[in-house]
């Protein structure tokens, strides 16, 4: 530790260290100093707040004359003795502001988001929230957003409101948890899309009910349709129950032709997802690997292209708006309606058992459903007579 009286003339000829940093305390008051580094000197002084020491920075040396920094030390020292932390309160204001921007890739950094659930979170801020990026969270008040909600519903409709929010929420309350003090507690307050909540202005989400209810009809639209990638498709849809994303994506090193199972890998809850096949499904896969058996994927080198063009043509044969998760559905229905078993169900649709107690006790064996989802095929074929 050095000392020395701090005159002005003593500072300005004191040379800039090499490395690191030298701390120089005022013989004349006690706890303020210099802080002299490599490319600046500063005044300082030293205190005690809530039984820590603490120190706070009062201004560059070549700014502020040292009779100055001395009455800005006693200032300061005054408020740390009056348990006033400044630099506590800097800090606070530092978190205070930052922007959505700043907080959303703060989130998008912490959490293991796969791409396209982090590329539908930036579509949901480049087109909701654009002009609030910049703008830092505090200044955001619980009327902004449900001004904001108000207007989504308007016009982009309810579902894309209440998406919005829940976005919105989500961010704000990871950085929330994120920036808080060093005792733990929260500085940004609570989200304030609470009061659209507290208000009763959250829509109810409403479930589609549409499955397929006529499987004659069902395969002669499918049959309509000139692409004999999408016809395969559709087809494993409705006979497997899987997501339209795990189909499309599917790997011939991921299809066990010679056992008579497929597995889906890393799917939605981050888990892999085996399936025995059906004769049925089988089938397909035999055809997929006369076509496309050289390839990585079973359409060939690629994943399935946008079937977006050859499903408007399958609505227009079928006569209704089906979507592919609606093959999921209607997959779960037919299970139902089998009497297949509620954990056999929830294992089929690959959906989590992690909460449920009883589900935990349950060992999942995917050569166990074989009998079931063959079952659930053979009643595909017997409700297209």
């Amino acid at each position: 530790m050095t000392r020395a009286f701090l005159a002005a003339q003593y500072v300005r000829d004191l040379p800039l260290t090499d490395e690191g940093q030298q701390l120089i305390y005022d013989t004349k008051l006690q706890g303020f100093g210099l802080r002299v580094g490599t490319t600046r000197k500063a005044y300082f002084c030293e205190g005690r707040t809530g039984g820590k020491k603490r120190r706070v920075t009062l201004g560059s040396a070549d700014q502020i004359p040292i009779e100055t920094a001395r009455k800005l030390a006693k200032k300061a020292m005054a408020e740390m003795a009056d348990n006033i932390d400044r630099n506590a309160d800097r800090k606070r204001a530092r978190k205070e502001a930052i922007p959505l921007a700043q907080a959303s890739e703060a989130f998008f950094r912490a959490r293991e988001l796969r791409p396209k659930t982090r590329y539908d979170y930036e579509r949901v801020l480049q087109r909701h929230f654009s002009d609030w990026l910049d703008r830092p969270l505090q200044e955001i008040t619980p009327n902004d957003t449900v001004v904001r909600f108000d207007h989504i519903s308007v016009t982009s409709g309810k579902a894309s409101a209440s998406l919005a929010v829940r976005t919105f929420s989500s961010i704000w309350n990871f950085t929330r948890h994120a920036y808080a003090d060093e005792d733990g507690n929260p500085i940004l307050r609570e989200c304030p899309t609470q009061r659209i909540s507290a208000l009763k202005k959250m829509h109810k989400p409403v479930r589609r009910q549409e499955y397929v209810k006529d499987f004659g009809r069902f395969f002669s639209a499918l049959e309509s349709v000139q692409s004999f990638d999408f016809k395969i498709y559709f087809e494993l849809l409705a006979r497997t129950g899987a997501r339209r994303s795990e189909i499309s994506n599917l790997r011939w090193q991921d299809v066990d032709l010679e056992h008579q199972m497929f597995v889906f890998r890393d799917t939605k809850n981050h888990r892999d997802h085996w399936l025995p096949m059906s004769e049925q499904v089988e089938r397909m896969f035999l055809l997929l690997r006369q076509r496309y058996g050289e390839g990585p994927y079973i359409w060939g080198q690629a994943p399935l292209g946008d079937p977006r063009k050859s499903l408007a043509s399958f609505r227009n044969a079928y006569g209704a708006p089906l979507r592919a998760h609606d093959l999921r559905r209607t997959f779960s229905t037919l299970s139902e309606r089998l009497g297949i078993p509620h954990y056999s169900i929830k294992h089929l649709l690959n959906h989590v058992t992690d909460g449920d107690v009883t589900g935990g006790y349950i060992i999942h064996d995917p050569e166990r459903l074989r009998p079931e989802i063959q079952r659930i095929s053979n009643e595909i074929d017997a409700l297209s007579l």
